[in-house]
């Protein structure tokens, strides 16, 4: 093979990889591969003494300290994560819910009954007072004890919580996720036990997962395809005038 066919090869192997990562970065926002593409295309041109091609390596350049700056997406392992909190959701401790028993006195209350010479009802009202709270201070959120079929549904409520979480990682929807999140978070606040080992540890994780970026506003790397379009006409332009010149 000649030397201009050998080059026109690579040129044309350097068209295909551009096009290749500027489709990752644009479907699959693949901020590693497209790197790698780069650098591979940049080895292309640098291996061709043609000093028309300083212009595109210099663009070029330009984009790879471009995606040096990007962080590197993991949707999926975003995706397992949150799947692998979702299956721990049926393990967490809920907050207690306490039982009524009004004949549920201690000696202390006892001897204050009869003191204060305290009837039945009297007593009923104030053991009762443990478990009912009037609050008068508006705004103020007050959760409610559940029993044991309404707490179910707050886990599967979280449970459907976190798998919204899961399909807006892997469709790179910021928005969805981390709003999923915070309302993750809510629930495991309000109907859990805070100070129990494994609801913490979710409510870690959780934290965690809002660091973590599902999606990115990638380079567009249609310019320099285009420069290396443009490259490679005026290169075939100028080749039968060279032809010509030398006969």
């Amino acid at each position: 093979m000649q030397g201009d066919g050998r080059e026109e090869w690579k040129l044309a192997e350097a068209q295909y990889l551009l096009r290749l990562a500027a489709l990752r970065l644009q479907a699959v926002q693949d901020v590693s591969a497209a790197r790698e593409l780069l650098e591979t295309v940049d080895g292309i041109l640098k291996s061709m003494p043609d000093s028309g091609l300083y212009g595109v390596r210099e663009q070029l350049a330009g984009y790879q300290a471009e995606l040096e700056g990007l962080p590197e997406l993991d949707r999926a392992g975003v995706f397992l994560r949150l799947g692998a909190l979702r299956d721990q959701v049926d393990r967490l401790v809920a907050l207690p819910v306490p039982e009524f028993d009004p004949t549920d006195v201690s000696a202390e209350e006892e001897y204050a009954d009869r003191l204060q010479r305290r009837d039945r009802w009297d007593r009923v009202l104030m053991r009762l007072e443990r478990y009912v709270r009037v609050d008068f201070q508006r705004g103020k959120v007050i959760t409610p004890l559940l029993d044991e079929a309404e707490m179910q549904r707050v886990r599967r409520t979280l449970q459907l919580t976190l798998e919204q979480a899961q399909w807006a990682a892997l469709r790179g929807e910021e928005t969805v996720y981390q709003a999923s999140l915070d309302r993750a978070e809510q629930i495991l606040t309000q109907y859990f036990e805070l100070e129990n080992p494994k609801v913490q540890a979710m409510q870690g994780q959780l934290q965690e997962l809002h660091g973590r970026a599902v999606s990115l506003s990638p380079p567009d790397l249609a310019p320099l395809q285009q420069s290396l379009a443009n490259y490679l006409q005026s290169r075939r332009s100028s080749a039968p005038a060279e032809e010509a010149a030398d006969e």
